[in-house]
């Protein structure tokens, strides 16, 4: 087995942590590549239920793969972690702590047609959260695919504000058929797009949660483990942010809000934490803070979609319909949005705008036609225009989704009785009434209907 050292920009020599990855020749025996190969290509022609985001398939070999392929992975991993200075395996054996297998995964990227408008998933800069080590099995040679170039960068640490906007360390790797690339879940990472060919990886991570079983492929991030993978790298922006999400989700927004701010010391153009940072804002009721940390996430980037949509429905709770109309179009514009769509149809519903309310609900039904709020304002709309049969499906396809959903039957029944159907209409009102028999809307409704008798 050789270990090799992947070159890197001589500028940042005083960052404490000295390579993002490590490259390995030979990690497995030439038996085990061999039964991993028989192992793909039989995957190739059974149906072991693939996954599909993009121009990416994804095959989960967690029960497939031997355990000694998996152990020669983690063996090599251990002597990658200490050449390359990360020490993570031998803290954990300091504290007793023994990793599982996070995942395993065939990761096949396939070529674009027009790679001028193509992102894929993994095109984009993306992280692995508390996964403390991630292996990539290079299946395929470089011959076979142009593209697909392997990347990995980490933010400056630089505790101020001095820090630019582009402070980051980034490591391209060139890997051969056979070799292993090792690297920290934790630090951002993508493949550059398959322009050609097919690109072929064999992945597996390591953590500290539950391993991998036929029930759940992959686990999610938990607090633990990101405090975990913290006490390994208490500066990582990264693992500040993903646990300050787990504690907002907890309810502890102090304790959130603290590790946002840290990320951002650390970061201070890491966009997520911005607009993360803002969302807790608006969910306190701070706005002011919130418009500044949206504005913040904004001029990290541009074309953050989210962080548009959060500032619209910032400007519509506040009333302010022009400023929210701009982000929800700001929005659309980057990236066809089901929520900025419905949110623009509702405002210009609400405004009397008809054409361009119903033109932003069907954009936004044809993105997004199981989100049962959509198909009610739709009902809602098509009532007001006076297109009743229209308003019928799309109240219908309401309860569909959501069979108690008590407004749309209350609509539902008015549309009928427009239609002077009776019967069904009472059938409806009667419905909401075994629901929640005090309902003074349905009572009401009944009533005008026994009267119409």
């Amino acid at each position: 087995m050789k270990l090799l050292l992947l070159c890197m920009s001589t500028s940042i020599s005083t960052d404490a942590w000295k390579q993002l990855a490590w490259r390995v020749e030979g990690a497995l025996t030439e038996d085990s590549l061999a039964l991993v190969e028989a192992l793909l290509e039989m995957s190739d022609r059974q149906n072991w239920g693939r996954s599909y985001q993009g121009r990416q398939s994804t095959l989960y070999l967690h029960d497939k793969v031997p355990m000694t392929v998996t152990k020669e992975l983690w063996a090599a991993a251990i002597r990658a972690d200490t050449q390359a200075g990360w020490n993570v395996s031998s803290a954990l054996d300091s504290k007793g702590l023994k990793p599982t297998l996070r995942c395993l995964e065939q990761i096949d990227y396939l070529p674009a047609n027009d790679t001028r408008n193509y992102t894929t998933a993994n095109s984009k800069w993306h992280h692995d959260g508390s996964t403390l080590l991630s292996t990539s099995l290079m299946l395929s040679s470089p011959s076979d695919f142009d593209g697909g170039e392997f990347e990995v960068r980490r933010a400056l640490h630089c505790g101020g504000e001095s820090c630019q906007a582009e402070s980051f360390r980034t490591q391209v790797v060139h890997a051969e058929k056979g070799d292993v690339v090792f690297f920290r879940g934790w630090d951002e990472h993508k493949i550059n797009t398959v322009r050609n060919g097919l690109r072929r990886i064999l992945v597996a991570e390591w953590w500290l949660g539950n391993p991998a079983s036929t029930a759940v492929h992959r686990g999610a991030d938990s607090k633990a483990g990101l405090e975990q993978a913290l006490l390994l790298d208490p500066d990582s922006p990264i693992l500040h942010h993903s646990l300050g999400n787990k504690l907002k989700q907890e309810g502890l927004y102090d304790m959130a809000e603290d590790h946002y701010l840290i990320a951002l010391r650390n970061h201070p153009s890491y966009g997520h934490a911005h607009y993360s940072l803002a969302m807790l804002h608006s969910d306190r009721g701070n706005a002011k803070g919130a418009l500044s940390s949206f504005r913040a996430a904004l001029e990290v980037d541009e074309t953050d979609v989210d962080a548009h949509r959060g500032l619209g429905h910032l400007y519509l709770k506040r009333q302010k319909f022009t400023k929210a109309i701009a982000c929800f179009l700001k929005a659309v514009h980057f990236k066809e949005d089901a929520d900025s769509h419905n949110a623009l149809g509702t405002i210009y519903l609400n405004q009397g705008h008809s054409d361009k309310s119903l033109k932003h609900f069907l954009a936004a039904r044809e993105l997004s036609p199981g989100y049962a709020s959509i198909h009610y304002n739709l009902g809602i709309l098509y009532r007001e225009r006076g297109e009743l049969v229209e308003s019928e499906a799309s109240l219908q396809q309401v309860l569909e989704i959501d069979p108690g959903n008590k407004d749309a039957l209350i609509n539902l029944g008015v549309v009928l009785t427009q239609q002077v159907r009776i019967a069904e209409a009472t059938k409806a009102f009667k419905k909401i009434l075994r629901m929640e028999p005090s309902h003074p809307g349905a009572r009401q409704n009944l009533e005008v209907l026994r009267k119409l008798k």
